[in-house]
């Protein structure tokens, strides 16, 4: 049965806010990370010396003293998560990516999904 759009945008809305600022991120193929909104404004403060920057259109990066993290926005869509999706990514072979994620899974500020 297919979900009513009223439905859904209910469903989401209570999801939002049971899950306030807890980010979320998922393993796509080719094992590419995509985080949700929640993530990125969750971001703020973990990596020591980083700040969040708006790129324009919808896209942002964590400046960090060791390189850029990107959120590329996205059409994935994934299971849990809340707001627009992005790809996350970053110029080191994804080091710091997993070094972000790491440190806010045991900060509690995301799950993966």
């Amino acid at each position: 049965m297919k979900e009513s759009k009223l439905r859904k945008i209910i469903r989401e809305e209570l999801l939002k806010e049971s899950s306030e600022y807890i980010g979320h991120h998922h393993l796509g193929a080719n094992d590419q990370w995509y985080v949700d909104s929640n993530f990125i404004n969750s971001c703020k403060g973990v990596l020591k010396g980083s700040e969040l920057k708006h790129a324009g259109f919808g896209e942002f990066y964590l400046k960090t003293p060791t390189g850029d993290i990107q959120f590329e926005r996205s059409n994935k869509n994934f299971s849990g998560q809340v707001g627009r999706s992005h790809k996350i990514y970053d110029d080191r072979g994804d080091a710091l990516v997993d070094n972000l994620i790491d440190k806010m899974t045991k900060l509690g500020k995301t799950e993966e999904v």
